[in-house]
């Protein structure tokens, strides 16, 4: 793996670092009310950010690991609550669909992830273990099909 970032890396972290700086009253507003406002997560979308991860043949940016550090280095800087956000997002989340899922479920979510129109999310920590995944012991049960 090459640790040294191209022009393109550079250039991409300093678009978000641009952006970031145009944020201003919208972090103070999220972090008063607990959220990520869904404009900010769709303008990472059309940014490209939130593909990062993804490959190209699956319609994101296939950036390098390298890549997508300097944007979470940045988004950090600006707004830390949105750089995990979108780390989530893209590794846990698109990575996993994107390594695990059927074709069905990467043309199927994917696409939302990349643009915005989703958020992925995952949950860690229960009372007894905190958040040590090999001690988890909570289980789902499917009662119902919710659509999405």
């Amino acid at each position: 793996m090459n640790l040294v970032p191209s022009q393109t890396d550079r250039e991409l972290a300093t678009a978000v670092r641009v952006w970031g700086n145009g944020l201003g009253e919208r972090i103070a507003q999220g972090e008063h009310e607990g959220t990520l406002p869904l404009d900010v997560i769709r303008e990472l979308g059309d940014l490209g950010v939130l593909g990062m991860t993804v490959p190209e043949r699956d319609g994101g940016l296939g950036a390098s690991t390298v890549a997508f550090t300097l944007v979470l280095e940045e988004l950090a800087a600006t707004w830390p609550s949105l750089a995990v956000g979108v780390s989530v997002n893209n590794g846990i989340v698109a990575g996993s669909i994107t390594r695990y899922g059927t074709p069905e479920q990467r043309r199927r979510w994917l696409p939302r992830l990349m643009a915005g129109a989703a958020l992925g999310a995952s949950a860690l920590t229960e009372p007894s273990p905190g958040s040590d995944p090999a001690w988890l012991r909570a289980t789902a049960e499917a009662t119902a099909r919710v659509g999405v």
